[in-house]
């Protein structure tokens, strides 16, 4: 159904945020308005080295999708689309994401989701990324090096004993 999706290679990414910025700025302009309550739909969470890159997978058979009680959220040809009108804020398809992709502005009480700028060849975001962490992608060829690269980076775990009776995990970021 899907043709295309923004991919993410995890070991390129330098967590300089320009694509967070990128998408700041599209969205004001397609909303021609300046505004607080405008969020990236891409996010960066954590800090160098440890940090890891969000964006909406369009995920096939999306749980957010199946999640949403109002209907907000449909499968499209293009890809899982978010209807901000039919949108409650409720937060089940924040809940049931995955990879953590959807998320609630609370200024708006509404949920937000990458849609991946249909209206740009190649979303903003990607031009943007100096070092090509984010790539345009058929969905079929997504499964191969950058999902591993990416799984590699998220399950590189130490795990540090602090005292008897508790415990805490430490991500390290991958080294290429």
């Amino acid at each position: 159904m899907v043709s295309n999706r923004i991919s993410i290679d995890s070991l390129a990414c330098t967590g300089c945020k320009d694509c967070v910025v990128a998408c700041i700025e599209q969205l004001q302009q397609r909303t021609q308005k300046e505004d607080d309550c405008i969020s990236s739909r891409i996010q960066v969470l954590g800090t160098e080295p440890l940090f890891f890159l969000t964006i909406c997978r369009q995920c096939i058979e999306a749980p957010c999708v199946d999640a949403c009680i109002t209907g907000a959220l449909r499968q499209a040809v293009i890809g899982v689309m978010l209807n901000d009108i039919t949108c409650i804020g409720c937060g089940m398809c924040t809940m049931a994401c995955p990879f953590g992709a959807i998320w609630l502005n609370k200024d708006r009480e509404k949920s937000v989701k990458c849609d991946g700028c249909p209206n740009h060849a190649i979303p903003p975001c990607i031009n943007a990324c100096r070092p090509e962490a984010l790539q345009l992608e058929q969905k079929a060829r997504i499964a191969g090096t950058h999902r591993r690269r990416s799984s590699e980076k998220m399950i590189t775990i130490e795990r540090r004993v602090d005292g008897p009776e508790t415990s805490s995990y430490m991500t390290h970021g991958g080294n290429g």
